[in-house]
């Protein structure tokens, strides 16, 4: 084993402990719920909560994403819906935002590595998912306009799905609500992504999750509704 394959292990099996750790914390009396929240099912996406906690992003902006005070709200900031990959945030961070006339100002944390800017824009992504999918979800399924969600189905979801393969008959299995939920988080996305080395390198379901969790960040309640409306066509 070379150098550098020594040190990935290391570095890997550090990350592990921790998060795990951090996972296992319902035991621990001197787990800080209030200042960190509960723990994450993903050990992984469980350090870049603590990460985002502990830069002080939550002082502002809260730690489910809920702001505090004059903080901007990063549920539904245009900022983060254009971020790929902490493209946009990352400036964000590094040059802080000036005081508005609406707004508080927004320090500099030029001081950040890249790996901390990540882990940050990562939790950010993954709570702001989180809390659209309550939105979404508060009230039963409803009627939609399906020739409006075919049109969005052709926009955004032909590059991975067909309703002449794998969702042929999809409106045959599915009641509303239980296609709404397919809609939001596929079944095969539910289980937490996992610290094993095995899931972390499956490209193929990472890629996934990844664009789903991104189209779940941004879709409206017309959207979720004229799509079901569309899926219950293929029969």
């Amino acid at each position: 084993m070379n150098i550098q394959s020594l040190f990935t292990l290391c570095l890997l099996t550090g990350v592990v402990l921790l998060t795990v750790d951090s996972v296992s914390a319902q035991s621990r009396a001197d787990y800080d719920y209030a200042f960190i929240g509960d723990p994450l099912p993903d050990p992984l996406m469980q350090l870049n909560k603590e990460t985002y906690v502990l830069y002080g992003c939550a002082y502002c902006h809260g730690i489910n994403l809920a702001p505090v005070g004059e903080a901007a709200d990063l549920r539904t900031s245009p900022i983060v819906a254009a971020d790929v990959n902490a493209n946009v945030i990352e400036p964000v961070l590094r040059n802080g935002i000036p005081q508005t006339p609406k707004s508080s100002p927004m320090p500099q944390f030029s001081d950040l590595s890249e790996r901390e800017i990540q882990s940050i824009a990562a939790y950010i992504h993954y709570a702001r998912a989180q809390a659209r999918y309550e939105d979404l979800t508060k009230e039963p399924a409803s009627a939609g306009d399906p020739v409006a969600g075919g049109i969005y189905f052709e926009q955004h979801c032909v590059s991975c799905h067909s309703g002449r393969r794998d969702l042929e008959g999809i409106g045959n299995r599915y009641d509303v609500n239980a296609l709404r939920e397919e809609v939001l988080v596929p079944a095969r996305f539910r289980t937490p992504a996992s610290f094993k080395l095995d899931r972390r390198n499956d490209t193929e379901v990472n890629a996934g999750r990844a664009k789903h969790q991104a189209l779940l960040e941004n879709y409206t309640e017309p959207n979720i509704k004229n799509i079901v409306a569309y899926l219950q066509t293929l029969k």
